[in-house]
């Protein structure tokens, strides 16, 4: 009797514990099941994206900026032809691989060649963990045929072996990269772009969204170090050109107008000079230039030295106020008074209201306007009587100094508002 119970209590125990290993089963089953499902269904947009990224490889072609032109189709702003060297890590690894080695001879060849870059900076970004990387940017044709010509096999003249290639995994893009072939000509108007080719200041940043173009694509399926699939989907989208623009400027005009104002500054030791040219019938700008200047090609160098100098000591702060002054253009940002020019308007404010005529008199003489002494430009002498055409024609400022207050101020501000 002791025999049989001990074998049924045995047997029961065996029953719990499969009972207890069939329900961990079915938990791990549903968990897996709910895990699976997850993935699928509530992940599937993210894990596929992340698949097609890890195969896709996607590289962008730059689109040419559009041309900057003078009234008479003059560059003044053009695309220099360069490239951009991209590496692909993964080729590099399977070179170090087959070469011990291999991996530090290519810094050191590319260093060689890329003389803007170290042989550790080189390293560094050719043994990355990331797929492509950019090396090099706006490189010029002539060290592009250098690196084309370590990417290739060569036999030794003495020997005739082969001599296996020392850089590897690169790829080359064409890069438009801005250029002004008359350096500081102009520079306040047509500004400049930075260096990923987007405007900064001046007309290439106020019409950037035109000048800049569509950027291309160039999509074709890798494997995981990034190498391209023999049966992989390839697509090439060319990249679309930017926009051309004209100006009203005229060249010839405004070199005479730049070499006018910088003999000013000259003569005269002025912080600034400044003109505009315009034609009077239809009101174009035919030239516009503020003295000093800078070279388009390098905006961020002022081309005084002494003022190179006072750059290099100031802090990263002061140096992005010093650009903005230095890039700024006067005559279109500033505020000043209008001067003698305007005079001609308030003359014929006042003629236009009946308040004076052409033999009306005035006489020169210190005026005081609200607690203020204003005195005409003739200050060691007085014009002296005089009347409104000789008036006009001394440019007298006490005469319309007299006429302003005959206008009073509403009048004159509806007639500025009529004037534009």
């Amino acid at each position: 009797m002791a025999s049989k119970k001990t074998k049924t209590v045995s047997q029961m125990t065996a029953r719990k514990r499969l009972l207890f290993f069939f329900f961990v089963v079915v938990l791990a089953m549903v968990a897996v099941a709910a895990r699976t499902g997850y993935i699928q269904i509530v992940k599937a947009d993210e894990y596929s994206a992340k698949a097609l990224s890890q195969h896709t490889k996607d590289l962008p072609i730059t689109a040419k900026r559009g041309t900057i032109y003078d009234t008479n189709m003059k560059a003044l702003a053009i695309n220099q032809s360069t490239s951009t060297i991209w590496v692909r890590p993964a080729d590099v690894a399977d070179a170090e691989k087959k070469s011990k080695g291999f991996t530090k001879n290519m810094a050191k060849t590319l260093a060689g060649i890329l003389t803007d870059k170290t042989e550790d900076e080189i390293y560094e970004v050719i043994t990355s963990d990331s797929s492509l990387l950019k090396l090099a940017k706006y490189v010029d044709d002539d060290t592009i045929e250098k690196v084309r010509a370590a990417m290739k096999d060569t036999k030794d003249p003495d020997t005739g072996k082969t001599v296996k290639a020392t850089v590897t995994g690169l790829q080359i893009a064409e890069t438009p990269h801005r250029y002004y072939p008359m350096g500081e000509f102009a520079s306040h108007i047509i500004g400049a772009t930075n260096d990923d080719n987007n405007g900064m200041f001046g007309l290439e940043l106020y019409y950037d969204q035109y000048l800049t173009g569509t950027e291309g694509r160039w999509i074709r399926s890798t494997d995981g170090g990034g190498r391209s699939l023999s049966n992989g989907v390839e697509k090439y989208y060319s990249a679309e050109d930017g926009y051309s623009i004209v100006l009203t400027i005229d060249e010839i005009i405004q070199h005479y107008v730049e070499k006018a104002i910088k003999q000013v500054q000259a003569n005269t030791d002025a912080d600034r000079t400044m003109a505009i040219v315009t034609n009077p019938k239809t009101g174009d700008i035919l030239a516009m230039a503020s003295y000093p200047d800078f070279d388009l090609n390098d905006p961020r160098t002022p081309l005084s030295e002494s003022e190179q100098q006072k750059l290099e000591s100031m802090t990263d702060q002061e140096k992005s106020d010093y650009w903005n002054t230095m890039w700024r253009n006067p005559l279109v940002n500033d505020t000043y008074e209008p001067g003698s020019p305007f005079k001609l308007l308030t003359t014929s404010m006042a003629l236009e209201e009946g308040l004076t005529n052409l033999n009306d008199t005035f006489y020169c003489k210190p005026m005081n306007i609200a607690g203020q002494i204003l005195r005409c430009w003739k200050r060691n002498a007085s014009h002296g009587t005089e009347t409104l055409a000789q008036g006009v024609a001394n440019s007298c400022n006490p005469v319309f100094i007299t006429l302003s207050q005959r206008l009073g101020i509403s009048k004159f501000y509806e007639y500025l508002e009529d004037y534009g």
